[in-house]
């Protein structure tokens, strides 16, 4: 199931906001508007090219599309699959919460 996480630092001075999709349709370029709007049905399978999924790297401090788990697929570097509960890659100090998941 498609979803969109929003994760942010506790540490207030940092602020940092991620938004990660996971399992994301990418559809053909022929795909009717219709079927993209609502992804759940079955026949919107046929019209699916790929899933996407991104994750936060660590060298690249960006957010990148990953192919194989826990690879940047930009520098081959580690990237962190799950955020929740995780160290705030940019500051050190907070730990990354889940404010809002959206499933669709």
């Amino acid at each position: 199931m498609p979803e969109i996480a929003t994760y942010k630092c506790s540490n207030y001075q940092c602020g940092l906001t991620l938004r990660l999709s996971k399992n994301f349709p990418v559809w053909h370029s022929h795909t009717p508007k219709e079927i993209r709007l609502r992804p759940g049905r079955p026949s919107a399978g046929a019209f699916i090219e790929r899933l996407r999924s991104e994750s936060f790297c660590l060298n690249c401090k960006k957010v990148v599309e990953y192919a194989e788990p826990n690879t940047c697929k930009a520098c081959e570097g580690p990237v962190e699959a799950e955020q929740l509960g995780a160290a705030c890659p940019l500051c050190g100090q907070g730990v990354m919460m889940m404010p809002r998941l959206s499933l669709f």
